[in-house]
């Protein structure tokens, strides 16, 4: 490829030479509704830059020539996409493709090769491939097969595979692309169960931080799939000597492209017939089984730790209905209960949903079994339990203080009882297993019911209750509240119904939006944003507690609308009700709707007041034509704004107080009752939060 092949407009590339898209694929390579990219034919139709014409304009499913529609999309900056034109080869080679699962170990198996020879693959005559590919792979594990069956395509496919590796930079980033597009294969055994990005990655680090930094790092996975997770702790783990990876022998077609996957990136990977002498990671199900009910889920995790040596650790990831969740199976029950009677099971980690690609609302866990420190007691029968189900990812990673705090608990976890003892917990609970057996009830459930246990270290007990003493002597922000004054001969704003405001222009009202049920997830996740509905509305459920992906809701809905700060979200059955959106970027779920003050009328309607005079409207009347609502005196509209600001935010400051003062109280009594710190008789002067560092 020359120095200029890839450039952004560039029409001659040979990583899209002959290939086609249809506008499904356009759309999904630009990150935008099918309906988007209809819009563009017909709006850029004509001009200096029109978007380019099908390859055959009778054919009742257009197809397009890849090369001019990312030229297109680059000069025009449209989608939202910047990785169009490298995206684009990937997906185009699959679409064209007529067997699209052939085309996808074809480009794999040469992209695995690439690393092992200086020369672009397109320039390599095939014989010597084929010469390169026995070379490589000598007893055909991963690429010899797929090279030769290529037969007098094997010089096409190798062009191809080397335009792609440029477009993407290098053959391991082609490959990872390859990966991202696999469920264009239509093989569910690629994609049943794919997990995202951070779960991913915190698996990785939790196997790192186990494992001691003196020895060579060794890792397995007996069931990997497309090898997710040995790339994750692979690309991940820094190490003096590389991590080698041991994939499990046979022919097995998803096998080899775990090992095509591993060799692309130039990681050492051998194959193993039987059990090896390394750490073991997980995914329970597989991709390739994802139905499986607990009793199998747990079974796979038995027989898959069944033989794990002494100071290894295994990390597996499964289902909280598995893992986590009270069991109503009694075969799942009995298999779990063993798990934890053994003390094999040592920290359990509950994880927010969205972690798994085609199930938005599971929610998954991890489990740390086995022990890696030498001095680790194997009679202990207690283990750990961290949630982290509220904290939510940033695009592909977990928040780097929480991914801190959660591997120094579950280290200490893995260690002595003296170890776990000087440690001073964040995420971690402590339970006995014998007594979570006995209850019969969910980990997380059995964690809450075991306080007393939680306050093993009493210095970090002290320090924790010492913190949460001065927080609560801090002085509670100077309110700069307006001056209230009497007003003799003042005139009130006057009343209107809300058919006068909106006939007068001071208020404008906005539909909520029908939306699909499994576009809403449960949490706060990365890139999505609060819906409301009537349960937010009427206060039956929190506010941001459902929500939406920001970027998916305003393509999958042409007229999809966030609110404005200030706007008023109201419902009328069962109840006239109302709530103001203070930070707007939500999406209002039908039937709720919107009442929107515009800027020139904010000096009369203020948004507190529309609310509160709907939420004192009675139950019978719900039309909302006829809700009478007051108007503020023209000069008193921005100061009431402002002093309502400053009253919200002092309720925020005091709903913290509060929740700092029950964090106390029940501190107190669990370490008081514990024997771990004792209080004092004598008046003790905590230092305030100014104060504190002189």
């Amino acid at each position: 490829m020359t120095s200029d092949q890839g450039a952004p407009g560039q029409e001659s590339d040979p990583a899209l030479s002959g290939l086609t898209l249809t506008m499904p694929d356009v759309a999904e390579l630009a990150q935008v509704k099918r309906a988007v990219v209809s819009m563009w034919r017909r709006r850029y139709a004509n001009g200096a830059l029109p978007f380019p014409a099908p390859v055959d304009a009778e054919a009742k499913q257009p197809r397009f020539r890849a090369v001019e529609v990312a030229a297109w999309v680059e000069r025009r900056g449209q989608g939202n996409n910047p990785d169009f034109r490298a995206d684009a080869a990937v997906v185009a080679a699959l679409t064209d493709d007529g067997d699209p699962t052939r085309a996808f170990d074809a480009l794999t198996a040469l992209l695995a090769l690439a690393p092992y020879t200086s020369a672009p693959l397109a320039t390599i005559d095939p014989d010597d491939l084929v010469d390169l590919a026995d070379e490589v792979d000598p007893h055909d594990r991963f690429a010899y097969r797929e090279t030769v069956g290529l037969g007098p395509h094997l010089r096409d496919a190798a062009r191809h595979a080397g335009a792609v590796a440029s477009a993407a930079y290098n053959p391991a980033s082609a490959i990872e692309r390859l990966l991202g597009a696999r469920h264009r294969t239509g093989d569910p055994r690629l994609t049943g169960t794919v997990l995202r990005a951070p779960v991913l990655n915190l698996v990785a680090d939790v196997l790192a931080a186990l494992a001691p930094d003196d020895e060579d790092l060794v890792v397995t996975d007996p069931r990997p799939g497309c090898g997710d997770l040995l790339a994750a702790v692979l690309g991940r783990t820094e190490r003096v000597e590389p991590v080698l990876a041991h994939v499990p022998a046979g022919g097995d077609h998803v096998l080899r492209l775990a090992r095509r996957r591993l060799a692309a990136n130039s990681w050492p990977v051998e194959a193993s017939s039987g059990d090896v002498d390394a750490h073991l990671v997980t995914q329970v199900p597989a991709l390739d089984e994802p139905d499986l009910d607990p009793v199998d889920v747990l079974s796979r995790v038995e027989d898959a730790v069944l033989g794990l040596p002494i100071g290894r650790a295994a990390v597996v990831v499964g289902p909280a209905s598995a893992l986590v969740d009270e069991l109503r199976d009694p075969g799942a029950e009995k298999i779990r209960d063993d798990l934890m009677r053994s003390g094999r099971l040592r920290s359990v980690v509950l994880l927010p949903a969205g972690l798994v690609v085609s199930r938005p609302r599971q929610k998954m866990a991890i489990w740390v079994l086995g022990t890696v420190l030498p001095s680790a007691s194997f009679g202990k029968k207690h283990l750990v339990v961290a949630d982290l189900s509220e904290h939510a990812p940033d695009g592909d990673e977990f928040d780097g203080s929480v991914v801190g705090d959660l591997l120094t608990d579950l280290i200490a976890a893995q260690g002595t009882d003296r170890d776990a003892d000087a440690h001073h917990f964040r995420f971690a609970k402590f339970l006995d297993s014998g007594a979570v057996v006995a209850r019969r009830q969910s980990l997380l459930g059995a964690a809450k019911a075991t306080r007393d246990l939680v306050f093993r270290d009493p210095a970090g007990t002290e320090h924790y209750l010492h913190e949460l003493m001065a927080h609560l002597t801090d002085p509670v922000r100077p309110s700069e509240l307006p001056v209230v004054r009497g007003l003799s001969g003042g005139e009130p704003g006057g009343r209107y119904t809300i058919e006068g405001l909106v006939g007068h222009g001071f208020v404008h009202r906005r539909p909520g939006h029908r939306l699909c049920v499994e576009d809403v997830v449960q949490g706060v996740l990365e890139g999505t944003v609060p819906v409301i509905g009537t349960a937010e509305v009427l206060g039956a459920a929190a506010w941001g507690g459902r929500r939406i992906d920001r970027l998916g809701f305003l393509a999958r809905y042409s007229s999809g609308r966030l609110t404005e700060p200030g706007d008023i979200v109201y419902v009328t059955a069962p109840r006239p009700a109302a709530v103001v959106d203070v930070e707007g970027f939500c999406v209002v779920e039908t039937p709720a709707r919107i009442f929107r003050v515009p800027g020139r009328a904010r000096g009369r309607v203020v948004p507190e007041v529309l609310a509160a005079d709907i939420n004192a409207a009675g139950v019978e009347t719900r039309d909302p034509e006829g809700w009478t609502v007051r108007l503020v005196p023209l000069d008193q509209g921005p100061a009431l704004s402002e002093a309502l600001t400053v009253l919200r935010e002092e309720e925020h400051a005091l709903r913290a107080r509060l929740e700092t003062l029950t964090d106390l109280r029940g501190g107190l009594l669990d370490g008081v009752a514990s024997g771990v710190v004792g209080l004092s008789t004598e008046n003790v002067s905590v230092p305030r939060e100014d104060e504190r560092g002189r």
